[in-house]
């Protein structure tokens, strides 16, 4: 996946002091593909439309959602 618009990151920035910098990366990657999925709003489908679905290590997007802090 290319970089996420300016525009939309922006809009994401005041979010990124809820999460650490390591979690932040993961955090775009979820909420980027989430609005772009077609269908379902998926951890899966947010990793396939983002080109993630084939990385052979995809747990830390797992953890972003399961880790409460």
């Amino acid at each position: 996946m290319r970089a996420p618009p300016p525009a939309m990151l922006r809009l994401l920035a005041p979010s990124a002091a809820c999460v650490s910098r390591r979690v932040w990366s993961h955090a775009v990657v979820l909420v980027v593909g989430t609005l772009l999925a077609p269908t379902q709003s998926t951890l899966a489908s947010a990793l396939r439309v983002t080109g993630r679905d084939q990385q052979p290590r995809f747990h830390p997007y797992h953890r972003v959602l399961s880790r409460d802090r």
